[in-house]
């Protein structure tokens, strides 16, 4: 990203406030490229218009020198590890789903299974041994 040679800024009370090309104020955001880790930068919020949404692309480094030595290393593998997280947990979503909607199934088996036998629904210890000869007999 080349750095924007055009910026302003307005006093706000304790600090300097950047503004963008729109003359609003810049949002702060924080790289994670492999040069930039962590790295924190302005950038144009944008602007809600008639088509959807228009930025003037300002761009202007927060941090003015980028991470190095044991900082960059400490920044990569920080940015690794939240990766690997946020992967693990779209995994366990996905898990979870899927057992909600095998629950589901099996509840409804169970419920068709009491009809057509014309049971009365089975107290918990027995359910579960229900529904273990079910999945035996239907295999979900």
């Amino acid at each position: 990203m080349a750095q924007s040679s055009s910026f302003s800024t307005i006093d706000n009370k304790k600090e300097k406030v950047v503004v963008c090309n729109c003359n609003f104020e810049a949002k702060v955001l924080q790289a994670w490229t492999v040069d930039n880790p962590g790295r924190r930068f302005y950038t144009c919020e944008g602007r809600r218009v008639s088509n959807g949404y228009q930025t003037c692309n300002f761009f202007r480094w927060y941090d003015v020198e980028k991470p190095h030595g044991w900082q960059y290393t400490a920044l990569l593998g920080a940015r690794n590890v939240m990766r690997q997280q946020r992967e693990e947990i779209s995994n366990l979503r996905n898990q979870v789903r899927e057992l909600s909607l095998e629950n589901v199934r099996i509840g409804r088996a169970v419920r068709l299974e009491n009809e057509s036998s014309g049971q009365t629904p089975p107290d918990q210890t027995s359910t579960v041994k229900h529904v273990k000869r079910l999945e035996e007999k239907y295999w979900f």
